[in-house]
């Protein structure tokens, strides 16, 4: 187990930059940015009690939040 961590340990020391590209580390910002927006509009809750329902609401306010931009 140690020595696979190791391997991508010293791979990633090697060249930070490359390694980087090419396991697209630091894009999770922009998917936490707007889901942050979101909840900033409209709330972390929802109203509806069934999955598909709420299924549904979010996609609501996602597609208002949209609108909005």
């Amino acid at each position: 187990m140690w020595r696979t961590r190791d391997k991508y340990a010293r791979e990633q020391l090697q060249n930070i930059e490359k390694w980087k590209k090419e396991k697209s580390y630091g894009l999770r910002w922009i998917a936490e940015s707007v889901f942050s927006a979101l909840k900033r509009c409209y709330g972390k809750h929802v109203m509806a009690r069934k999955f598909e329902n709420m299924q549904q609401e979010l996609l609501f306010k996602v597609f208002l939040y949209n609108q909005l931009m």
